[in-house]
């Protein structure tokens, strides 16, 4: 094993995709040190549309216009035939996917592209991975297109994905959310002045009952498309880094959030954290005995932490000895 493309990207509409991603890459330069591990922008949704099209489109909305639509259609649809990524060009060993990848959107939208990693021989390889619903019809729908893709392996970031993927390949197994490895990634944060309480919501404004104080940090992770000016509270805080955000969340107190790798990245610190929101995706905290943090502030146990990222690292070395 020489080189790992680990699909990354997504930070501009959620800047916790970095998180787990930068997580990820640490387990698995522990999982497997003889390896390089490359993040990569395995492939991207959106391609740069002229302005015209956009506008064009824009008025496709109104009653009769709607074959302006058309033009931004045929474009899109040409742009993405004719698109390369680097993991087309470059030699790899191993594709690894992080995150929500276990979604019938994104398993959808990146068919075409497995199915040439599996043609090539390139083994897919799912490494604290999760969906979006946890509904049956997720399940199903994501059962059939695992069967058509065939990745080689899936550690699962929470026990309701792995229960409901056993049977349907051969290496499957119970892992945890890899971007609580971003701590121990993120090792010399720059130092601040003093911790700071920080409010993250990006889903919903900030819920009345919190009491926001002229001191406090809010933060959002949604770059572009956020849906809540929240700009009237505290000290607002936006950046395009991901370290800038690995930072803050080094040095709080407190985060307060509805975004779950807001939460995670805290409690990797060993911060503490709470997560208003009714999400599902929040079973992967249970994995570490915090799914209190959906009820109450909460801090994780360092050593259950530990125990819980050697036992996912040990699980990535032998998949990767079993890939040969």
């Amino acid at each position: 094993m020489k080189n790992i493309a680990l699909y990354g990207a997504g930070w501009v509409h959620n800047m916790g995709n970095s998180f787990i991603q930068i997580g990820s890459k640490l387990a698995l330069e522990k999982a497997v040190p003889e390896a390089n591990v490359h993040i990569v922008d395995g492939n991207p949704f959106e391609l740069p549309t002229p302005a015209g099209m956009k506008v064009l489109s824009k008025f496709g909305g109104l009653p009769g216009l709607g074959l302006l639509r058309k033009f931004e259609e045929h474009h899109h649809n040409n742009a993405h035939e004719k698109e390369v990524k680097l993991a087309d060009l470059a030699d790899i060993d191993a594709v690894v996917l992080s995150g929500v990848w276990l979604s019938t959107k994104y398993l959808v939208a990146h068919k075409k592209n497995f199915l040439a990693l599996k043609e090539r021989g390139i083994p897919l390889i799912f490494s604290g991975a999760g969906g979006t619903h946890y509904n049956q019809q997720e399940f199903d729908e994501v059962t059939e297109l695992i069967q058509e893709i065939e990745p080689f392996a899936i550690i699962s970031r929470d026990q309701k994905v792995c229960d409901a993927y056993t049977g349907v390949i051969p290496h499957i197994y119970a892992g945890m959310d890899v971007g609580f490895f971003v701590g121990e990634s993120f090792s010399r944060p720059l130092p601040m002045a003093k911790k700071s309480t920080v409010y993250c919501f990006d889903r919903s404004a900030i819920p009345a009952e919190l009491d926001v104080s002229d001191d406090a940090v809010v933060t959002h992770h949604a770059e572009v498309g956020l849906q809540y000016d929240t700009f009237d509270r505290g000290k607002v805080f936006v950046s395009e880094m991901a370290e800038d955000y690995l930072n803050l969340y080094a040095n709080c107190d407190t985060v307060y959030s509805d975004r779950v790798h807001a939460c995670v990245a805290a409690l990797s610190f060993g911060n503490k954290a709470r997560l208003i929101d009714k999400t599902p995706r929040a079973h992967l905290f249970d994995v570490l005995q915090a799914g209190s943090v959906r009820e109450e502030v909460t801090q994780l146990s360092p050593e259950i932490l530990e125990a819980k990222k050697a036992e996912h690292v040990d699980i990535l070395s032998k998949v990767f000895e079993a890939v040969g």
